[in-house]
C-alpha cells in the first residue's frame, strides 16, 4: 500500500512544480548553506587582503555572470531575473536594491542566509 503525502499545496501527489515538496525544501536549504560558505570564504580572503572594511562590501552581479552558487535556487522565473546582490549583515537599508528601482523594477526577492547575509534577486517582469 502506497502512502500519499500531502503538503500546503493541497496536492496528493507532489510534482516538481510544488514549491513545498520536501525535496525542494531540502534543496533550497542546501543552496542557502552553499551560498553562506561561499560568502564566508570570500569575506575571509578579502579581510586578509584588504582589512576589516572589506567585510562590509555589497556584491552585485548581472544574473548570468554571478557565481554558480547563487544560481542554484529554484526560483519562479529566472529568465526575468536581471541582478543578484549579496548584502552583508548589519548593512541597514539598501535603498537601491528595493522593488521599483533599476535593480528590480518589477520585483525583488530576498533570501536570508544562515550566516546573516541576504541575497536579493532583481526582476524586470
Amino acid at each position: 500500500m502506497r502512502t500519499v503525502m500531502t503538503c500546503s499545496c493541497n496536492q496528493d501527489a507532489h510534482t516538481e512544480c510544488c514549491w513545498m515538496h520536501p525535496y525542494k525544501v531540502a534543496a533550497r536549504q542546501a543552496a542557502r548553506d552553499a551560498a553562506s560558505v561561499w560568502l564566508d570564504n570570500w569575506r575571509d580572503s578579502m579581510v586578509a587582503a584588504c582589512g576589516e572594511k572589506a567585510a562590509r562590501t555589497i556584491l552585485v552581479w548581472r544574473h548570468y555572470e554571478a557565481p554558480e552558487v547563487f544560481e542554484a535556487w529554484d526560483l519562479a522565473s529566472q529568465d526575468d531575473m536581471d541582478w543578484i546582490a549579496a548584502i552583508p549583515p548589519d548593512s541597514g537599508t539598501v535603498w537601491w536594491a528595493e522593488e521599483g528601482g533599476q535593480f528590480g523594477c518589477f520585483d525583488v526577492e530576498a533570501v536570508d542566509l544562515p550566516n546573516g547575509w541576504q541575497l536579493r534577486y532583481g526582476y524586470h517582469s
